[in-house]
Order: structure tokens, then sequence, then C-alpha cells
């Protein structure tokens, strides 16, 4: 587990082109100026054991004010149906990813570093951050999606769709609406690839676990000049795994329908180096919640497609919560 002190936070633009060294990225869903891209230079670093917990002063923590903004069943019904009737009415949409929060109340916030050995305990295999800023607030998470990984010549990622729950030890058998979904984050992705990078190798699908949940993942591998990180890293967020395809309609789509701004979910997050001298190792931030005044804002979300259902697709966004809530007290 790596720990930084943020010495310097530089708000990135469009073109990335204050990324410039080592240090760590920090992305919204969407950027705006209320949540910018941060690149953050740190003053000091250490890793220390992942089994160790570690405690922080709650007098230390940014918290910001919340907006209370829970996700209805009912209001969730009528963004799926208006998804739907873009998606049967449009040829050209495939895919569109809806997102929901959900607002859980509570003054007695367990210490974030104990929560992070929890999510620790519980997701070994994923990506688990605590981002606390002056300006952003406080985020924390346990994100199993890989957006882009690189190592002097050699990259990787993923093409990671479909959620199942797994319950007594049943086999998985995956839906034709879970392999189109995944497929459609493999065709977006592959198109990036061929536009950036050489030699790439493809694996799967297969079955990847993360707590109680399963997923369809496809693996890449490939060459990359690592100048090219930056314009690959831009090109590939927000992939269908979060947003949909098209990606433009679809960003505009997401933003009139749900109705709140996705803040820094669904941006991507992690180490991240320019000139190749140190490992780039970006992911999606997903599983995810901000710590508040007033409690914890918890924010989730599904691939809707032609063969979606309502009810199946709001039972995937209540797993993915349960999935977490056990572990933030």
């Amino acid at each position: 587990m790596q720990y930084f002190r943020i010495a310097k936070t530089t708000i990135l633009d469009h073109t990335y082109s204050g990324l410039t060294g080592n240090g760590f990225i920090f992305a919204p869903f969407k950027a705006s100026p209320q949540h910018p891209v941060c690149f953050f230079e740190p003053e000091y670093e250490k890793t220390f054991p992942a089994h160790l917990s570690f405690s922080v002063d709650p007098e230390n923590l940014f918290t910001i004010d919340s907006d209370f903004l829970s996700t209805s069943r009912e209001k969730y019904g009528k963004k799926f149906k208006r998804i739907m009737d873009i998606l049967n009415s449009d040829s050209d949409i495939r895919k569109l990813v809806l997102a929901r929060k959900f607002f859980l109340g509570t003054t007695n916030i367990a210490n974030p570093g104990i929560i992070m050995h929890n999510l620790n305990k519980a997701f070994p295999n994923s990506f688990l951050f605590f981002v606390n800023h002056p300006n952003l607030g406080v985020w924390c998470g346990a994100t199993p999606e890989n957006l882009l990984s690189i190592s002097h010549q050699n990259g990787k990622t993923v093409a990671l769709a479909g959620t199942q729950k797994i319950e007594d030890m049943s086999p998985l058998s995956w839906t034709d609406k879970e392999y189109e979904e995944q497929h459609l984050v493999e065709i977006f992705i592959e198109k990036k690839l061929n536009e950036l990078t050489a030699n790439i190798k493809k694996s799967g699908p297969e079955s990847v676990f993360t707590g109680n949940l399963a997923h369809l993942c496809t693996n890449y591998s490939f060459e990359i000049d690592p100048v090219n990180s930056v314009s690959l890293l831009k090109a590939l967020h927000p992939t269908p795994a979060v947003c949909g395809l098209p990606k433009r309609q679809s960003l505009q789509i997401i933003s009139e329908i749900e109705g709140f701004d996705r803040e820094y979910y669904a941006g991507f997050l992690g180490p991240v180096s320019n000139n190749g001298e140190h490992l780039t190792d970006v992911y999606v931030t997903l599983r995810c919640f901000k710590i508040c005044k007033q409690g914890m804002e918890f924010f989730i979300g599904g691939g809707i497609t032609r063969q979606s259902i309502e009810q199946p697709e709001w039972d995937e966004t209540e797993n993915k919560l349960e999935s977490i809530l056990p572990y933030i007290g």
C-alpha cells in the first residue's frame, strides 16, 4: 500500500498538457470547473504492508456538504424507460450506462483507515484508494477495473463488463445480454489500441471475481511508446463500461437523464508517468463513495442494451452497493 502526501496540485486542461514527470492523477467522469482533472505531485511517498491498518484524524478530513440525493426505485424505473426508448429508436446507440446515487446519512463514520483495512481484506485483487483533498473532498473505494497500465514499453488494459452475484458456489451462466454488453467494450478498446499501440494480444473473455461479484473480462497486452501513454489514456476514457457506445452521444444522453453530476465516480485515478521512468497504473473509479459531513454518498451503475430488463438491471446496482456496504463501518 502506498501513501502520498501532496506537495502540488496541477489542474489539467483537456489536453493534459500539465502532466509532466511522475505523480498521481485523479480525474472525474466529465471534467468541469467544479470537478477538474487533477495531477498530484508527491511531497512524501511511503510504501507499507497492506495488512497494516492506519488511522486518520477526523479533524484532518476535508469533508464537504452532501446533496442528500438518493435515486429511488421509482425514479430509476422512469430513467430506465427513457434509456430504452432511445436505444430502441436510434440504431446508432448500442449501449448506455445508467448510474444512480445512494445517500447513507450518519454522524458515526468509521475512521477511513479502518475502512481501507476492511476493503483490503474483502477485495484483495482490487485497486484500493483513499483521496483526501481540500478542494475535492474525501473519496474511498475498491475498484476492479484497470484502465491502463504501462511499464517501460509494455502496456495492458481490460474490457470488463457484465455483473453477477456469486451465490452458493453455483456455476456461472452468462446471458446473451451480458456477453453483448462486454463485447461492446471490446470493440471500443480494440479500436483505440489499434490507433496508438502495436503487437496487441488478446485473451478472454473470462470470469473474474471481486468480493461476492463476478464480471466478464478480456485482457489486452500491447507495446506502446511511453510518450503516447497520455494520448491513450485520453482515448480510452470513458470506455463503454461506464459510459456507452458511441461515446460522444452517450455522454450527452447520460447528462440529460441521470439528473446528477457523477463527479469523480466512473472517472479514473492512479500513479502516472509520462516519460516511462515509473509505472503508470490507472484504474476506473468504481465501487466508490464520498465521505461527507452528514454521511456517505455511494455511486453505482450498470450497462443497458436493447436486451435489458428493468428489474435485473436495478438488482445489479443493488448487488454492487451491497458488495461494499458491509465494509464501511
